[in-house]
Parts: structure tokens; C-alpha cells; sequence
């Protein structure tokens, strides 16, 4: 839509100036300051839902991870007069705050390496679940058919999974073009997430050997 709004001869020019202010500036253009003064706040209001959103789900995991025990059983906690999350919900604000005011002390730019850096190992860690549910449908299936026709319970997750797999292969390969760091950088970005589920793993298996009831003792 860019390229036909301004024609490949500008697209270089465009590219080179400041990313955050693309659509902004071309919206002036072709729709005038006006729109654009609109554009501005239905994107601050729009980002505002979106995090709220993330925020409340993110709240909502904390919350389902500690009553299992595979987090601590605090986060479990809930308000006595709303029923929401409230202790799982301060600890998710904590830590994007600690998170955006550490980046606040660096020279580190916002949109183009804040934003690439952080939502990176996020793309990547979606993929890979994604990969490991289309594997986890086809194991299922495999002991039971539960009825299930061989498109549901074969062929599909079957081609899920290698498209998933092709995806996250291509953005691994395609990385550094992404983040704008070398292969040891981009390392780095996705240890946490290593991390995590290697805590994931050995924190499953014990839940799996205990009950709720043991765990909390």
C-alpha cells in the first residue's frame, strides 16, 4: 500500500528518515494534518488497549501458574471484593516497569531496537509452542481417535507443524536482518527464553509427581 501510495523512487528516501514518523507523515500528505491529528490518538488509545490487554492475560497466567504450584502459590491470590488477580497483576506491572525503566537508562532507541529486541524472543517463543501443540494434537490422537476424522487428527496438525517449523526456521536465519545484531546478540535475546523453559520442564515434571496439596505443604 506504501509503495503504491508514493512509487518505488521515494521508497528509499522515505526509509531513510525517522521509521516511527512513515505513516504518519504520509497520512498528512494524502489525508491532511487533520486526520493525522486523529490518526495520533486512535494509535495511543489503541496501544493503550493492547497493553491492557497483554497486562490482564499475562495477570491471568500468573494467576492459573500458581494455583497449579509451577509458580509461587502467592500469585494465586486474589481480591477479597473484585475476585481479580490483584497479586499476580502488581507482579506482571513490576516487572514491565523495572523492565521499560532499565531500558530508560540506556541509550537504547524505543522503537526501533526497544521494541525489535523485546518482541523477537516473543515471535520466537509463539512459533515454538505453536510447533509443540500441533505435536502435542498429533500425539494425542495417535492413542485415541476420539471419533475424529484423519483431516482433524493427521493431516492438519501434520501440516501445521511443518509450516510452523519453515517459519521459525526462516525468522532464526532471517534474525539479524530483524533486530539489527550480530548472531552471538541475537544468542543472547533468545537465552531467556531458553531459560524459561528449561525451568519449565524440570518444574512440570515435578508438579507432575505431586500433588497440589504436597507442593504447598
Amino acid at each position: 500500500m506504501i509503495v503504491q501510495a508514493v512509487g518505488p523512487s521515494r521508497m528509499g528516501d522515505l526509509l531513510g528518515g525517522d521509521p516511527s514518523e512513515l505513516i504518519f507523515d504520509l497520512n498528512n500528505e494524502f489525508a491532511g494534518s487533520m486526520m493525522t491529528d486523529v490518526m495520533h490518538l486512535l494509535i495511543v488509545t489503541s496501544f493503550f488497549a493492547g497493553c491492557l490487554a497483554l497486562h490482564n492475560a499475562c495477570s491471568r497466567y500468573l494467576l492459573t501458574m500458581g494455583r497449579a504450584r509451577v509458580f509461587p502459590a502467592g500469585l494465586a491470590r486474589v481480591s477479597p471484593t473484585t475476585g481479580t488477580p490483584s497479586v499476580a497483576g502488581i507482579t506482571q506491572g513490576a516487572l514491565v516497569f523495572a523492565a521499560i525503566a532499565g531500558f530508560a537508562l540506556t541509550p537504547a532507541d524505543p522503537y526501533t531496537q526497544v521494541v525489535v529486541w523485546t518482541n523477537t524472543p516473543t515471535i520466537i517463543g509463539v512459533l515454538v509452542l505453536q510447533v509443540l501443540t500441533s505435536v502435542a494434537v498429533l500425539r494425542f490422537f495417535s492413542q485415541d481417535s476420539r471419533g475424529e476424522g484423519l483431516w482433524q487428527r493427521l493431516i492438519a496438525p501434520s501440516l501445521a507443524a511443518v509450516a510452523l517449523i519453515v517459519a521459525l526456521g526462516y525468522l532464526l536465519m532471517n534474525m539479524s536482518d530483524l533486530t539489527g545484531l550480530t548472531t552471538a546478540q541475537n544468542f543472547l535475546l533468545a537465552v531467556p527464553l531458553l531459560l524459561a523453559f528449561a525451568f519449565g520442564v524440570v518444574r512440570g515434571m515435578r508438579v507432575r509427581e505431586h500433588s497440589v496439596e504436597e507442593l504447598s505443604a
